[in-house]
């Protein structure tokens, strides 16, 4: 059981890491981590940290509380 959930957990958090690269601005893997890491302006940033962290996040929750609702239901 800890095995799976361990798979789950990393599985979850690479698709977290590619809903972060991956979107219609192409904007590279190293460019995207030092804009979400490093304090400077320009579009960069402002696309990760205003549009794709909030996004991935948002599902990140929503996904959590569909699961735990599932769970309560079955319950």
């Amino acid at each position: 059981m800890t095995r799976l959930f361990a798979i789950l957990a990393v599985l979850v958090a690479a698709l977290f890491f590619a809903s972060l690269i991956i979107g219609p601005a192409q904007i590279g893997l190293g460019e995207s981590l030092r804009a979400l890491l490093v304090e400077e302006d320009g579009p960069a940033t402002l696309v990760m940290r205003d549009i794709r962290l909030p996004r991935a996040l948002l599902a990140l929750m929503i996904g959590a509380s569909l699961g735990i609702a599932g769970a309560a239901m079955q319950g």
